[in-house]
């Protein structure tokens, strides 16, 4: 038996100006997907997987590792864009929580703006609805660390997600699975 094809999606950051406004709004029917570069607390930056997962932001060290956190966006405070930095350079947003913030760096200042858009929406209760586990919108993110090569688009190799339980059971509250204020699950 063969494997299932993989579902081919846009790389925001394409080669032509218009497949990034072709993928502008499929945040709200795709979940978002790819690396990203997440600011230390003592100011280096780290290569960071990040995906959108109903409500929740959550990152990894790499793509199918363990996930390192989940902010859940309900609970979050403001995400914004940030101006471009003349050390930092364009790209970079930042999420609010509790004390810390998050700053995050993408390719460049529209990819930014894409993501931005895409937490606000989920954050205000926006839901992707799933129709199959091949939804994904991969985003690529590069940033001048002289690490250009490591971040080169790929193409995607997309694993299902775990299935949620079904809304009419009550989910026990483990380390396993997490919920929000908006009734989505991670696993």
């Amino acid at each position: 038996m063969s494997p299932p094809e993989d579902k081919k999606t846009p790389l925001v950051g394409g080669h032509e100006p218009s497949e990034d406004a072709s993928v502008s709004m499929s945040y709200q029917t795709e979940e978002l997907r790819g690396y990203l570069l997440k600011k230390t607390r003592n100011g280096k930056w780290q290569k960071r997987w990040f995906e959108t997962n109903g409500c929740f932001l959550t990152y990894y060290k790499k793509q199918g590792q363990k996930l390192l956190a989940a902010l859940n966006l309900p609970q979050v405070g403001e995400i914004v864009t940030l101006p471009e930095d003349t050390e930092d350079g364009p790209g970079l947003f930042s999420i609010e929580l509790n004390e810390r913030i998050y700053t995050i760096k993408a390719k460049h200042q529209e990819e930014a703006a894409l993501w931005v858009e895409a937490l606000v929406w989920r954050q205000k209760g926006g839901v992707v609805a799933q129709a199959n586990g091949d939804d994904a919108l991969f985003l690529h993110a590069a940033a001048s660390t002289g690490d250009d090569a490591d971040l080169s688009p790929k193409a995607p190799t997309v694993q299902p997600p775990q299935p949620l339980p079904p809304k009419t059971k009550e989910v026990e509250e483990t380390q396993d699975v997490r919920r929000c204020g908006c009734g989505c699950a991670i696993q």
